[in-house]
C-alpha cells in the first residue's frame, strides 16, 4: 500500500431559516423570555380553535386579553403582526412606504418588518391594512415565509377568515 489520496469530507453545521414555533412550543420560556402564560382569554373555551388559540397566546403571538374574539375577522396588519411575532420580528426602517399606512399607525411596524422579509408585495401603492384578510392570501403569506411562494404571487378571490382560522393556520404551518 502507498499513502491514500482519500480526504474525509469537513463537517461543517450550517443554520437553517426554516420557521417553526415548536422549539417555541415545547421550551418552558415564550419568544419574548418570560414564562409561558396560561391563556385568560374567556371565549376560546368552546371554539374549535382553542388548542391554536392557546398556543399563540401561550408564546405571545396573541394579546393575552380577556377577549381574543375568535370568530370575528382578522385584518391584513393584524395577520402579519401575527406571523412577525412568530418569526423573530424586530422593528426595521421600510424603504416602501403604502398611501394607505402612516408610520404611526401600531400596526405599520409588522407590515414594514413583513416588506423587509419579502413577504409582502410591494409593487402596489396601497398595503389596505384595515381589509380582512382572504384565506388565498393567509396561504401565500405563510408559503412566501416557507420559500415557496413570492410577496408577489397571485392570489384567488377567496373568503375572508375568523381571528380563529387564522391562528389554526399559523399553528399547523409552524408546528
Amino acid at each position: 500500500g502507498g499513502s491514500s489520496s482519500y480526504i474525509p469530507p469537513i463537517v461543517t453545521t450550517t443554520t437553517t431559516t426554516t420557521t417553526s414555533l415548536a422549539p417555541v412550543v415545547t421550551a418552558m420560556i415564550g419568544i419574548d423570555g418570560l414564562p409561558l402564560r396560561a391563556p385568560v382569554a374567556r371565549d376560546i373555551k368552546k371554539t374549535k380553535y382553542k388548542i391554536a388559540l392557546e398556543t399563540l397566546i401561550s408564546n405571545g403571538l396573541l394579546n393575552n386579553d380577556e377577549r381574543v374574539y375568535p370568530v370575528r375577522p382578522i385584518t391584513r396588519a393584524e395577520f402579519l403582526k401575527i406571523l412577525a411575532r412568530a418569526n423573530n420580528f424586530a422593528p426595521v426602517v421600510s424603504s416602501h412606504k403604502f398611501r394607505d399606512l402612516s408610520n404611526s399607525n401600531d400596526l405599520a411596524q409588522y407590515v414594514h418588518f413583513g416588506v423587509s422579509k419579502g413577504w409582502v408585495n410591494t409593487k402596489s401603492l396601497y398595503f389596505r391594512p384595515n381589509d380582512y384578510i382572504s384565506q388565498g392570501e393567509v396561504t401565500k403569506l405563510i408559503n412566501a415565509i416557507k420559500g415557496s411562494a413570492k410577496a408577489d404571487t397571485v392570489v384567488k378571490a377567496s373568503p375572508t377568515i375568523t381571528r380563529g382560522k387564522a391562528a389554526q393556520d399559523i399553528f399547523d404551518s409552524f408546528l
